[in-house]
């Protein structure tokens, strides 16, 4: 017997997902500064973890929908 169900799908747009993305990757950069922080002698912490938060805030900018800085066309 088959089941006739109305099942609706919700769906996830790009800025929510950038949105995600970028805080997900925000927080695994602070967790590995505050590792690192806690282990000084492990400097590969604090470049994996710095590595994480440029790369969060690059995919920030990258995901804005209007640009921050206007760049004129010089003519």
């Amino acid at each position: 017997m088959v089941l006739a169900i109305n099942v609706q799908y919700s769906t996830l747009d790009l800025p929510t997902l950038s949105l995600v993305a970028v805080c997900i990757a925000g927080l695994l950069g602070v967790f590995l500064i505050i590792d690192w922080m806690q282990q000084r002698n492990v400097r590969a912490l604090a470049w994996w973890g710095s590595a994480y938060l440029i790369g969060a805030s690059a995919m920030a900018l990258a995901s804005m929908p209007t640009p921050l800085i206007e760049l004129s066309r010089v003519r």
